[in-house]
């Protein structure tokens, strides 16, 4: 019996250290679900999303050099994460998927080449699970960000891991005017890699909210094959706003189930704005392709992120103007917003710009705001993080503002600028202005879609010809 028990005991030693030893072997074979433990803390969604966008790789992003080993970079996660703490912020949104890498341990795509040097298809630490294990021991939130199209800077797929996505399936690809590859937005089997991507995060990862970033069809894009083989779309340009919703859908399907945030970044200006509203800020003609009324009105996103790279004022676009389109916007469809501002409108000499943003924000009850870049806050030489800082700590009574950010409270119509207006849509936005003590009508009928400070917004059905709609609240 001694000398049975003493064999057993080899045995189990040994059965041990070979599957040790096949663990680091077999890696590459297994999935990810079967080889970490799911970080598992639960943090409340706050009531305002104070949040900083970092990049996947350059000078402070998420992996700031080449060759990095974990130790090194669990310090550096570290350092962002104590940065956030400092400085009042509750939510970071950090690179998942971009240059057509995944800086997670995925089973759908290769790791990024910084870590090691090589795009191999297992990276030898996993950067987004450092990440979150230290945001949310720290009480700060994660949303990951996936750029669905990007490839990297590449005009050929020579360069890519024997097993990219894009080497075996090229009929995913389209190549812009600009020679630089990109995934097709249109390909159905592609929305639904997207979609399988968007599934492989939210189920092995504990985040708690995902973001799709420059889904629009951007300049010299186009599905023409795609479009010439369906008999669905009219015309091109339905087609790329179709081909999105599609991707969009496949995404919002993912997400369904998981406890996670679904939301996309937008052009800040677009088509369906007044040119009273947007100034001078031009809007691109591919930027069309996002039609962001439709998206929120069927409910594909839990919120939408706004790009408003613009000054208070400013030459180029009104900050002031476009927030409240978005805020009429925000309170019709019922959809959240949370926008994307730049910290460098507020490293260029006024340090109050960020500061005076956040406050236009809070007058529309937007859900919160995320800067960008943390490589600039980190950077920081003119104390931005400190006047961004005093927002998150001082009570709204006693916010100290800069300029004249009221708006007025009386029945105005702001969209269209004029009481006579020619469109070729068949539906309208028209917003504006009232009273919120009083009651608003349309043709007789009460406006219900009214924000907390009386801005509005009620979507239309035209007809062909004239249509005349009338708007009374009090005397007016």
């Amino acid at each position: 019996m001694k000398k049975k028990y003493l064999l057993s005991l080899l045995v189990i030693i040994l059965v041990v250290g070979l599957g040790a030893g096949a663990f680091f072997l077999m890696r590459d074979y297994l999935p990810i679900s079967l080889q970490f433990q799911r970080d598992t803390v639960e943090l409340e969604t706050p009531a305002e999303i104070r949040s900083f966008y970092v990049q996947g790789f350059g000078e402070n992003a998420l992996i700031p050099e080449e060759d990095m080993s974990k130790g090194e970079m669990q310090d550096h996660i570290a350092s962002i994460v104590e940065h956030a703490v400092t400085y009042g912020y509750n939510t970071i949104y950090v690179d998942a998927v971009t240059g057509g890498e995944a800086y997670y341990d995925s089973d759908l795509l290769p790791s990024p080449s910084p870590i090691d040097g090589t795009p191999d298809k297992r990276a030898p630490y996993d950067p987004l699970r450092l990440f979150i294990k230290e945001a949310h021991q720290n009480g700060i939130r994660v949303y990951v960000v996936v750029n669905p199209y990007d490839l990297g800077a590449i005009t050929t797929t020579d360069g890519l891991y024997e097993k990219h996505p894009a080497l075996e399936n090229p009929q995913w690809l389209l190549t812009p005017t600009d020679g630089i590859l990109k995934f097709d937005p249109a390909n159905q089997d592609f929305q639904k890699f997207v979609g399988d991507l968007a599934s492989e995060i939210v189920t092995n990862y504990n985040v708690d909210g995902l973001h799709l970033v420059d889904i629009s069809y951007q300049s010299g894009m186009s599905s023409e094959s795609a479009f010439a083989g369906q008999s669905t779309a009219s015309d091109l340009a339905s087609f790329h706003q179709s081909s999105i919703i599609a991707l969009l859908s496949a995404v919002h399907t993912a997400t369904a189930n998981a406890d996670v945030s679904f939301g996309i970044t937008v052009p800040g200006v677009n088509s369906q704005m007044d040119e009273s509203i947007r100034g001078n800020a031009a809007f691109a003609a591919d930027d069309q392709a996002i039609d962001a009324a439709s998206i929120m009105e069927q409910g594909l996103v839990d919120y939408i992120t706004p790009e408003l790279f613009y000054s208070i004022d400013g030459e180029s676009g009104d900050y002031r103007s476009l927030v409240q389109w978005w805020g009429e916007t925000s309170d019709y469809y019922r959809i959240p917003v949370i926008t994307l501002n730049r910290v460098a409108e507020a490293q260029s000499g006024d340090q109050f710009a960020l500061a005076d943003q956040i406050y236009l924000n809070r007058l529309q009850n937007f859900k919160g705001h995320i800067l960008s870049t943390y490589a600039d806050l980190a950077s920081d030489s003119q104390g931005v993080n400190v006047y961004t800082a005093s927002m998150y700590a001082m009570p709204e009574s006693e916010q100290a503002i800069s300029v004249d950010l009221s708006y007025g409270q009386t029945l105005e119509i702001t969209r269209p600028s004029s009481e006579e207006f020619t469109t070729y849509y068949s539906k309208y936005f028209i917003m504006g202005t009232s009273d919120p003590s009083l009651p608003l009508t349309l043709n007789g009928e009460e406006v219900e879609a009214r924000g907390e400070g009386g801005t509005f917004g009620v979507l239309v059905e035209l007809s062909l010809g004239e249509n005349s709609f009338t708007f009374e609240q009090g005397e007016n």
